[in-house]
């Protein structure tokens, strides 16, 4: 049979949504202890842009740091990652060296909220990666009778520098 022109052909393709992933390491930290958190990337559709608003709760975001042929730029309450490359696969984007200062919760939520990137000039709404640290205030252990005993000699030393000292007059 000859169909000629007239007949459309439709293909079907399927298409998987891009992840983006945080992962921190470690996730426990005690006051004023680093964690190192990467954003990893997996598309087949090639992102040349991310946008992103980091929000890293009571973490103080100590570096950000985009992976080699990445750059960064900050735009008013948001971060954009950029590659001249396409991106197609799985890759790092993106580390963060964050630290959790002493007045930290227990628990702190990392999100990378109102994300968007950018493929074939179209930009398309991401879901919002998250990850949680958990944040130990350090246990200070008191040893009372420890410091009793330090403080009793140093009187005791103190008042035999007074007695002799004394005789000598």
């Amino acid at each position: 049979y000859d169909y000629g022109d007239d007949i459309p052909i439709v293909v079907f393709r399927e298409y998987t949504e891009p992840t983006f992933t945080l992962n921190c390491n470690p996730t426990t930290l005690k006051h004023n202890e680093k964690t190192t958190c990467e954003l990893i990337v997996n598309t087949q559709t090639e992102i040349t842009e991310i946008k992103t608003d980091i929000n890293t709760g009571d973490l103080i975001i100590k570096e950000l740091k985009p992976e080699e042929g990445w750059t960064i730029e900050k735009e008013e309450n948001s971060y954009i990652i950029k590659t001249e490359k396409p991106l197609i696969g799985e890759e790092k984007v993106l580390s963060a060296i964050l630290e959790a200062p002493s007045t930290s919760k227990e628990t702190i939520n990392i999100t990378l909220e109102n994300m968007s990137y950018i493929t074939n000039n179209n930009e398309q709404l991401a879901t919002t990666p998250t990850t949680n640290i958990k944040v130990e205030a350090e246990e200070v252990e008191v040893d009372s009778k420890g410091n009793l005993i330090i403080l009793i000699m140093s009187s005791e030393i103190n008042a035999e520098k007074i007695e002799t000292e004394f005789d000598k007059l």
